[in-house]
């Protein structure tokens, strides 16, 4: 159950690290924060940053089955 938890952690904070980086390219391709494309991206960085938190701090958020399909690298909103 540590490792599975463990193993977890380590894919979410790959995934927020691409999703970091896709909000960033965004950002500089667009100027602008306000575009659609840069707050899509940083919702989804604020989603999995929530799911983190849980798991990083052993909290049940209520959302377990959404931070599920976090679990992996990925770039999608």
């Amino acid at each position: 159950m540590v490792r599975e938890s463990v193993l977890q952690k380590i894919k979410l904070e790959q995934t927020i690290e691409l999703l970091r980086q896709d909000m960033v390219e965004k950002l500089l391709m667009n100027g602008s924060y306000q575009s659609d494309e840069v707050l899509g991206a940083s919702q989804a960085l604020d989603r999995i940053l929530n799911c983190y938190d849980c798991v990083r701090y052993g909290r049940e958020c209520g959302k377990e089955s959404n931070c599920a399909a976090f679990s992996f690298p990925f770039i999608g909103y």
